[in-house]
């Protein structure tokens, strides 16, 4: 077992199922929302799309939860306050939210949307 299908396993699969005509079927904000057909040929790209993105997320969401504030408290020689910390964080939640949701509308660009489950 590679790292490759673990990470795909936890992160990739979750948003792609098959139907009941065989076709994959993809959910960008999970399978509680709309999904999106994807053909054969374009399968491929939406899911190293999808899984490039997982992984920016991961090692993003890491650099700016720990190493980023850590580097500026030692630049700065003095501990971050707390409220400064949670208000960074916040603003930079918010940003990769915004930039995560744009990702996977370019994602979906071109697909036509899966008939709604009964």
């Amino acid at each position: 077992m590679s790292v490759t299908s673990i990470f795909d396993a936890l992160f990739v699969n979750q948003l792609f199922r098959t139907n009941a005509r065989g076709e994959t079927v993809f959910y960008p904000n999970g399978a509680g929302a709309r999904g999106y057909l994807v053909p054969a040929a374009r399968e491929a790209s939406v899911r190293s799309g999808v899984r490039r993105l997982a992984l920016i997320a991961l090692v993003g969401a890491i650099v700016l939860a720990v190493v980023l504030p850590r580097t500026l408290e030692a630049w700065m020689g003095m501990t971050i306050p707390l409220g400064w910390f949670i208000a960074y964080a916040l603003i930079a939640f918010l940003i990769a939210f915004g930039a995560i949701i744009y990702a996977l509308s370019r994602l979906t660009e071109g697909l036509a949307p899966a008939p709604a489950r009964d």
